[in-house]
C-alpha cells in the first residue's frame, strides 16, 4: 500500500513537472528574451572571451575603418575597435541598470508596502511626496540630480534610482491595497500576528508576481535612460566604453561613418527588446488565467 502511494506521488510530481515545462515552452517570446539577456550578461561578465582587442587601444593607421574581417564592426575616429567597445560597454550599461533597478525597487517597494498596508496619514505623506516627484518629467529630474551631485557613474545610478522611485512605490502600493483586505490577512491580524509578520508572510508572497514582472521590465527603461544620460555627456567620462557615450562620440562623424553609431544603437535596442520580451513572457507565465 505504501509503495503504491509513493509511486502515485512520484507520478504526480512527474506530471506537474511536465506541465510546468510545457507552460515554459509556450512562452516563446519569453524564451527569446531570456536568450538575449543571457547573451548580454555573458558579454558583460566575460568580455575577453568575445573581444580580444583592447577597447581603449588607439590605432591612427586604421581610423574610421568600415566593417571588415579584421574589424568586425569597424573602427571609430581614434582607430578603436567598435566591436570590442560594444562588448566591453555592455558591462558598464548593465551594471548601471542593475544597481539602478535594485535601489529604485527596494526603496519603492518598502515605501509602497508602508503606505498601502497602514494607510491613513502615513500613506498620504508618502504618496504626496511621490506625487511631487511625479510632477517632474523623469529625465529632467535625473538631470537635475546629476547637476547637484556632479557627473559620474555612481551619480547616474543615484539619479536614475531616485527618479524611478515613485513608479515602483505606486506599483507596490496598488498591489498591497488589492490584497490587504483579504480574509487570510484579516485572520492573521486576528490571531495576533505582528504587522511585520503579516507583511512578510502574507502580503509580500501575494504581490510578488506583479512586482517581479515590473522589476524585470524596468531593466529596459533603465537601459534607455542610462544611454540617454550618457549620450548627453552626464555619465561616464571618455574613453570609458559605454553604449550611450559611444553614440555621443559619433555625432560629428555618423554621416560618413554610420557604423560608428549603428552598432552601439543596435546593442541598446537588442538589450531593451530582450528585457521587454522576457518581461512579457514572465507576465503571461505568472498569470493565473494562463495556467489552464
Amino acid at each position: 500500500m505504501e509503495a503504491d502511494i509513493t509511486l502515485l506521488e512520484h507520478d504526480n510530481r512527474k506530471s506537474s513537472n511536465r506541465i510546468l515545462f510545457q507552460r515554459i515552452l509556450r512562452q516563446k517570446t519569453g524564451i527569446v528574451g531570456a536568450l538575449l539577456i543571457l547573451l548580454f550578461l555573458s558579454t558583460a561578465a566575460f568580455p575577453g572571451l568575445y573581444a580580444k582587442r583592447d577597447p581603449l587601444e588607439m590605432d591612427k593607421k586604421h581610423r574610421l575603418e568600415s566593417p571588415s574581417d579584421q574589424f568586425l564592426m569597424g573602427t571609430d575616429e581614434f582607430g578603436r575597435d567598435i566591436f570590442s567597445r560594444v562588448v566591453h560597454g555592455s558591462r558598464v550599461s548593465l551594471q548601471i541598470s542593475f544597481f539602478t533597478v535594485m535601489l529604485a525597487n527596494i526603496g519603492g517597494i518598502v515605501l509602497g508596502l508602508l503606505g498601502g498596508y497602514f494607510g491613513g496619514v502615513r500613506d498620504n505623506i508618502i504618496m504626496r511626496f511621490m506625487d511631487i516627484m511625479f510632477s517632474f518629467p523623469f529625465i529632467l529630474l535625473a538631470i537635475l540630480i546629476i547637476a547637484i551631485t556632479g557627473r559620474g557613474i555612481f551619480n547616474v545610478i543615484i539619479s536614475l534610482a531616485v527618479a524611478y522611485l515613485p513608479y515602483s512605490a505606486r506599483i507596490a502600493r496598488g498591489a498591497v491595497i488589492a490584497v490587504r483586505e483579504n480574509q487570510y490577512v484579516e485572520a492573521a491580524k486576528a490571531s495576533g500576528a505582528s504587522d511585520l509578520r503579516v507583511i512578510v508572510k502574507y502580503i509580500l508572497p501575494n504581490i510578488s508576481a506583479p512586482i517581479v514582472v515590473y522589476v524585470t521590465m524596468s531593466f529596459a527603461f533603465a537601459l534607455l535612460a542610462e544611454a540617454g544620460l550618457q549620450y548627453l555627456g552626464l555619465g561616464a567620462r571618455p574613453p570609458t566604453p559605454s553604449w550611450g557615450l559611444m553614440l555621443n562620440e559619433t555625432r560629428g562623424i555618423i554621416e560618413f561613418a554610420p557604423w560608428t553609431g549603428i552598432f552601439p544603437g543596435l546593442a541598446i535596442a537588442l538589450a531593451v527588446m530582450g528585457f521587454n520580451l522576457f518581461g512579457d513572457g514572465l507576465r503571461d507565465f505568472l498569470d493565473p488565467k494562463m495556467k489552464n
